[in-house]
């Protein structure tokens, strides 16, 4: 036999999984959101720094002195270091996510 007070409890516990599941909701959209803007900004330093390296090249052949170029070979090889180790950073992980299935 159902009561009254029965009938009570499991509306109540109804309404707590309802509150619950939008809780979830809530909070699911919010991750997704935050994820896919760390995702567009990172996407965008992959490109700066891809254009960057283009960029520097473009100028180091067709603007700058030969002995120039000597004098700054080691620096220029840190920039091509970081920038390339960001680019495929980018790509490294942009594979794994969609490997992953996230």
């Amino acid at each position: 036999m159902v009561t009254i007070e029965s009938k009570e409890k499991d509306n109540s516990a109804l309404s707590k999984a309802r509150i619950e599941l939008a809780l979830f909701k809530k909070k699911s959209e919010a991750e997704f959101e935050r994820d896919k803007k760390k995702w567009i900004n990172r996407r965008r330093m992959a490109w700066m720094s891809l254009f960057s390296i283009v960029l520097l090249t473009v100028y180091m052949f067709h603007f700058m002195d030969p002995e120039r170029i000597e004098a700054l070979k080691g620096t220029t090889e840190w920039i091509y270091t970081l920038f390339t180790t960001v680019v495929l950073g980018y790509l490294g992980m942009a594979t794994y996510q969609d490997i992953k299935g996230n």
